[in-house]
């Protein structure tokens, strides 16, 4: 609100008439006719948009004028998307928060609903990340770009590894928070570590930087690490490959299901799930 004052003084300020002796009230005060201005000279205000995510300020979703169409070659592209469906399953992959509408396609978790407790950083808590099941980190001993800028540059100059960041299927809804824990850490099967209010179903342990998913995400998370690997040639130890293996042959929930319909509509078909949905 702040930046969007400072936009109506300053073409407030721009009209001869309101120049002299024009202050702050007077722009709260003319701020329909302004916003009128605004509008007529066709200014882009996207730049007023708050990044901070909550009930009152969730994270952003569609854009009306958004058209990029799949296959994806931007992280930023395959979110956009994604997000127009998340009314189709509205929860969140670990926790099963909630996720709340509030309109103009902004979105945020709904802590209460799944008695979530924070870790400490309640104001990514607040809103909804889209996290990679297998961190885009793990490919970076296959990209050159890696080792002179990190993934920075790998977004900007490597076609391959845009599109290994974009694919939807790697791609799900998080409480922020839990995806900024997570990091790239591994999963694993944990006894202890802090379970963000779930009794036990989700466990993270930072010094051992392993992560422990719910029961019933293992198998979709098992299914993801398979169709990585066979796609972009992901490598995993003898003894991670054989637990995600193990995973794999877990049972798909409706909610992957449906999923996986909707990336195979946009060309992504991730065949460890289609077979186990058959």
């Amino acid at each position: 609100m702040k930046r969007l004052i400072t936009a109506c003084l300053i073409i407030a300020s721009s009209q001869p008439a309101m120049a002299k002796g024009f202050d702050l009230n007077d722009a709260i005060g003319l701020f329909d006719d302004t916003k009128k201005l605004i509008e007529a000279a066709n200014i882009d205000l996207s730049f007023l948009q708050e990044e901070k995510a909550s009930p009152d300020n969730p994270t952003e979703t569609s854009d009306p004028k958004y058209t990029a169409k799949p296959p994806f070659h931007k992280f930023y592209s395959a979110k956009k998307e994604i997000a127009k469906h998340l009314h189709k399953h509205p929860y969140t992959f670990y926790t099963n928060c909630e996720i709340k509408f509030s309109g103009k396609g902004k979105f945020y978790p709904d802590l209460r609903s799944c008695n979530y407790e924070s870790r400490g950083d309640k104001t990514r808590a607040r809103r909804i990340e889209f996290e990679h099941i297998l961190p885009a980190s793990w490919a970076s001993d296959q990209f050159k770009c890696w080792d002179n800028g990190g993934r920075k540059n790998c977004q900007k100059s490597s076609k391959s590894f845009q599109a290994l960041e974009a694919d939807p299927v790697n791609l799900v809804p998080s409480v922020g928070e839990v995806n900024g824990n997570r990091s790239n850490y591994r999963f694993a099967e944990l006894t202890h570590g802090f379970d963000y209010g779930t009794n036990g179903a989700i466990r993270l342990d930072s010094k051992a930087r392993k992560f422990m998913p719910p029961e019933s995400k293992k198998g979709w998370i098992g299914r993801v690490h398979l169709y990585m690997h066979d796609k972009y040639n992901i490598k995993y130890s003898s003894s991670y490959e054989k637990m995600m293996i193990a995973w794999a042959k877990k049972p798909a929930s409706q909610a992957e299901c449906d999923y996986n319909n909707l990336t195979k509509s946009w060309g992504y078909n991730n065949a460890y799930t289609a077979n186990m949905c058959n």
